[in-house]
């Protein structure tokens, strides 16, 4: 079948990528200045569910609480708004991403590992790097592959002409582009906007393969995110991965020696492992 437009695709992201209607409700209030602690509870409390998930993932090692946490009011005070938002986020995807995607050659669960590695990394180069907001990063790192997910229902039947593409050098994203016209990122980028996230994350996602394109540095974190989650063996398992392409530029920006690369390499594997924990929870 015919690639559609980015457009027509935006207009079944509520039936190809459903999202809890509690989930996008907790997000919406939590974004909102005026929102309350009970406000955010009351709302994560309609989803059984997702309380539940979200409690396993508040209580795992990666968020270091002290104590056991039990009740939603609870774990939003401890946590705060925008680590809610992340672990919200994190329970939604896990579902999504939980599934084989036949057109990337993934199977099921590897794109979930991966994207969870991408957002630790990416939350931990924002703390590293003293960015603005290092929880919108995380965010934007777990969702920098989102588009996936759509493009998964035409790649099955282009696979030979793309793989074509890749092996005469292209990168996948590039050969994706040439094939349908976009690629996975650009389709990314207008499924955060269809769901109304922070130009922080839909930056992030959007320009994660062509991060000298965006006006925020989140794409910058995100791509590097991503090359380092695929160098530490996370999401190798895809054809995507044979073609990855890394802005050098980039890489120097944030990463200037060889030294630093492989210590920031030893960083992020322990962040990696610790977040697959709750993956695997």
């Amino acid at each position: 079948m015919p690639a559609p437009s980015i457009e027509e695709l935006v207009s079944r992201v509520d039936r190809i990528l459903p999202v809890p209607s509690a989930a996008m409700q907790v997000v919406r209030l939590l974004d909102l200045a005026d929102s309350s602690v009970k406000d955010v509870a009351n709302a994560l409390s309609q989803d059984q569910g997702l309380t539940a998930n979200v409690l396993k993932l508040a209580n795992s090692a990666y968020y270091g609480m002290p104590r056991r946490i039990s009740l939603p009011m609870e774990a939003i005070a401890l946590l705060g708004f925008k680590t809610i938002r992340s672990i919200v986020w994190a329970s939604v995807m896990e579902v999504l991403y939980s599934r084989p995607l036949v057109g990337y050659k993934l199977e099921s669960g590897a794109l979930w590992q991966h994207s969870l590695a991408a957002a630790a990394i990416a939350k931990y180069l924002g703390i590293k790097f003293r960015l603005r907001d290092p929880e919108s990063l995380y965010v934007a790192g777990l969702l920098h592959d989102v588009g996936k997910l759509i493009l998964n229902l035409y790649l099955p039947v282009e696979f030979g002409r793309l793989m074509a593409l890749v092996e005469q050098g292209e990168t996948f994203a590039e050969a994706e582009k040439e094939v349908l016209g976009y690629d996975h990122a650009e389709v990314g980028g207008a499924v955060c906007e269809k769901w109304q996230l922070p130009d922080v994350i839909t930056q992030g996602v959007r320009y994660h393969h062509s991060p000298k394109e965006a006006t925020n540095e989140s794409a910058h974190i995100v791509h590097l995110a991503n090359a380092i989650a695929l160098t530490l063996g996370q999401g190798t398992l895809g054809a995507a991965t044979l073609a990855a392409s890394l802005d050098e530029e980039i890489v120097a920006k944030y990463v200037p020696t060889e030294e630093a690369w492989e210590r920031l390499l030893d960083e992020a594997r322990e962040q990696v492992i610790l977040v697959l924990q709750v993956g695997k929870g």
